[in-house]
């Protein structure tokens, strides 16, 4: 399935059709931040933030680059839980999230 961008293309169709293949799946996981990797990532997101809204239309950027605002509803609805917790230097982010029953 990995070949020649098959698993990409599978996960799009999946993505498109609303992740009918994860129905009722859960992931929940721990993720231990450095500081500095949570800065690096706040940067990033802001610079994207800047670099779209600077952006004059959809048609002009990437499909990738478009579809990314469009997704972040659907994403934020798919959250479960989420906490966030900060610790000497250590950002503790625990998670869930899971599509539609």
């Amino acid at each position: 399935m990995t070949d020649k961008g098959r698993l990409l293309a599978w996960a799009r169709d999946q993505w498109t059709r609303g992740l009918p293949a994860f129905e009722g799946a859960r992931i929940s996981g721990t993720l231990p931040l450095e500081v500095s990797l949570v800065n690096e990532l706040l940067d990033a997101a802001l610079a994207d933030m800047a670099e779209a809204r600077d952006t004059p239309s959809p048609d002009a950027t990437t499909e990738g680059q478009a579809q990314v605002g469009r997704d972040l509803p659907r994403l934020a609805r798919m959250v479960r839980r989420l906490r966030v917790q900060a610790d000497a230097g250590v950002i503790t982010v625990e998670f869930e999230v899971g599509s539609a029953e």
